[in-house]
């Protein structure tokens, strides 16, 4: 069953990501599906469920208010196991359903 899911879940990261990413396929040639998935975690972030997985306190996130017209902002969770709203340092008045990692800063050539 874990070899179907396997095999599943290569086909879904193929068939979403490799049409725009020929990177995509070289991980899946080269390093298999533990690979592909860090590709996919690194280059592709996704929306998390609050009620799927939590983050560690203290990191920076996009966070997604849908109460709050789907606002969608920079956030964190403090060390007192509640949201704080990054850039307005306020505590949401709606819940926060969903966050995604911060994409890395863009590459500049000087």
């Amino acid at each position: 069953m874990e070899h179907e899911n396997d095999k599943n879940e290569i086909a879904r990261i193929l068939r979403d990501h490799t049409a725009y990413s020929p990177q995509a396929k070289a991980y899946v040639i080269h390093g298999g599906i533990e690979a592909l998935i860090k590709w996919r975690d690194k280059f592709v972030p996704e929306w998390i469920s609050v009620e799927d997985a939590m983050l560690e306190h203290n990191v920076g996130v996009l966070v997604f208010i849908p109460e709050e017209d789907n606002h969608i902002t920079s956030g964190m969770w403090d060390i007192s196991d509640k949201w704080v709203l990054l850039d307005e340092y306020r505590k949401p008045e709606c819940a926060i359903t969903h966050w995604m990692r911060m994409p890395d800063e863009p590459k500049i050539n000087r």
